[in-house]
């Protein structure tokens, strides 16, 4: 009889055991590394003089007297068990060591299980995409010092006198959080109204005529403080753009009067990075025609001279991004130091995990404003053409959902020490700051947003059914979701897909979501990553399925 059940279970398919066991267990063992790789990626952009010297798991004497240290007249001690850990973060200034930083990290039990504060939660890994991600509102990519939605809109300008409208692609990039600013200024300008485009950051980073050769392939963009005469650039050979002319809803002054600045495009160039680059840039000079006098994009022949012109465009540029930013009435200087240390900190978006994960979709980028110019370019060819329905190629994510919010204070940690330029740093400085921002019991920082760690309860027996087969949806992961909102069946991600076959469930699935994703195939293939492959086994037969499956 026992070798009747051996036979048995040998021919039997087999459980994956990361899934069975849960995702969270394994991934949630590098936890240390995730936080470590962090602070290095961090450490690259900290002040001269500053270094990360690494971490230190705390031992239990010295957590002891990390938590028993009176800080208030009321101390406290936390006496209900977690399931968290103490590790020291290390730094040196210019030689000279600094208060160790301690930080709890969280470990998890069999099934995923966590425990905060005597109440026992199950941490659940987030099916998301590997970094670039189509969503309803747009194109959402989760870098590690922020997580950004690029959104599209059209605006109007003209070609050879015709009225056309074209994508502009915008985003909310700049941190408020991070930098202490509020959202509506006591002292707030409000003449004008404007989102702040991927090509007015292009424009802030090289100028206009830099981008329009190293993005779209024009070397010498011609660019007139009248329109041009078609004996100069027939229409056979050139496209002559210009403003629409129509005053934007933005501006409130009447007495508008539209910017007489016209671009000389050659033909051959005219595609879908170019026409995003002009609209990009008719929208701005449409908003604030007041500050394009004849000078700003004049040329000269003197190298030095040629320098000047570009730096003082590309400080134009920036003052007015700072203008749509902050809508307040500071100086333009103040305006463009801002500005810098916002650009500044841009240039650390893009790390090796993230061009890494955009690379695997196919975007190869060395930094942000690479992905801006891809963006501009495809924004809507990207919308269109990805299957958000699809399970295959997503990711099982645990540590970056977890532990957003340790990451979120190690950024603003850096961000507050590069922001101060008017007087040397010093030692109390930093101690002060990692004091403010890099505190031990950052784990439990809206816990009532990160959805990934739930209170489900399950009296049965096998852990699989309840616990380690469910997955959250990258929308409801992050808090902007209820986890009782019902599904909206408008939303492409919630279309049938062959995928759901091999990669998801269709039984015990709740009327919230009845697409069958939250629930995991336990005989699901997953590569080192924690990413759904397709199995080559079943292809022949999904691909045969897919044919029958008609969307109207």
């Amino acid at each position: 009889m026992s070798k009747l059940m051996d036979l048995i279970h040998q021919e039997l398919p087999k459980f994956n055991p990361t899934i069975a066991e849960g995702v969270a267990v394994s991934q949630m063992e590098g936890a240390e590394t995730y936080i470590d790789n962090i602070m290095k990626l961090s450490a690259q952009s900290f002040p001269p003089g500053l270094t990360y010297e690494g971490y230190v798991r705390c031992t239990v004497e010295e957590e002891f007297d990390i938590i028993s240290e009176k800080k208030t007249q009321n101390h406290t001690l936390e006496l209900a068990p977690s399931s968290l850990y103490l590790v020291k973060y290390l730094f040196k200034y210019k030689g000279e060591n600094l208060i160790p930083r301690p930080i709890y990290l969280p470990f998890v039990d069999k099934g995923g299980m966590i425990t905060f504060r005597s109440k026992q939660f199950i941490v659940m890994p987030v099916l998301a995409d590997q970094t670039l991600s189509v969503a309803k509102e747009g194109i959402f990519v989760p870098f590690l010092s922020a997580k950004v939605t690029f959104k599209q809109m059209q605006y109007w300008f003209k070609m050879n006198g015709i009225q056309k409208n074209h994508d502009l692609i915008w985003s909310k990039i700049y941190n408020r959080e991070a930098s202490n600013q509020p959202r509506r200024s006591t002292r707030a300008d409000l003449s004008v109204r404007a989102n702040c485009t991927m090509a007015h950051y292009l424009f802030c980073k090289y100028g206009v005529r830099e981008v329009f050769r190293r993005f779209c392939g024009i070397e010498d963009l011609i660019i007139l403080n009248h329109r041009p005469s078609l004996d100069n650039y027939p229409r056979e050979q050139y496209t002559i753009c210009s403003s629409s002319g129509i005053r934007p809803r933005g501006v409130k002054n009447k007495d508008y009067t539209p910017t007489r600045i016209h671009l000389v495009i050659p033909n051959d160039r005219l595609n879908s990075s170019t026409l995003g680059m002009v609209t990009g840039l008719f929208y701005v000079l449409d908003h604030y025609t007041h500050r394009f006098d004849d000078t700003v994009f004049e040329k000269s022949d003197d190298p030095q001279e040629q320098a000047e012109n570009i730096s003082a465009e590309i400080r134009l540029w920036r003052i007015l991004l700072g203008r749509i930013i902050f809508s307040n009435k500071d100086s333009d200087g103040q305006m463009e130091l801002k500005i810098n240390d916002h650009i500044e900190s841009l240039d650390q978006y893009v790390d090796d995990t993230t061009k890494d994960g955009l690379d695997a979709q196919g975007y190869q980028v060395d930094d942000l404003y690479d992905l801006m110019a891809i963006l501009v370019a495809d924004f809507t060819k990207i919308y269109m053409e990805t299957n958000v329905a699809s399970m295959y190629g997503k990711q099982l994510a645990v540590l970056r959902y977890v532990l957003s919010e340790i990451v979120k204070a190690i950024s603003v940690f850096k961000y507050k020490l590069v922001s101060i330029r008017n007087r040397e740093l010093t030692a109390a400085d930093i101690n002060k700051y990692s004091a403010k921002f890099l505190k031990p019991e950052l784990i439990f920082t809206n816990l009532s947003k990160h959805n990934e760690i739930t209170s489900e309860q399950c009296s049965d027996d096998n852990m699989m059914f309840k616990y380690t087969s469910r997955v959250i949806l990258q929308e409801k992961a992050t808090g902007l979701s209820s986890k009782k909102s019902s599904a909206s069946f408008k939303d492409p991600s919630k279309l049938l897909d062959v995928s759901i076959a091999e990669a998801g469930s269709i039984l015990d699935l709740p009327k919230t979501e009845p697409t069958g994703r939250i629930a995991l195939n336990p005989f699901l293939k997953i590569d080192k990553s924690y990413k759904i492959r397709q199995s080559e086994e079943l292809k022949p037969l999904i691909n045969e399925i897919r044919k029958h499956i008609v969307r109207g």
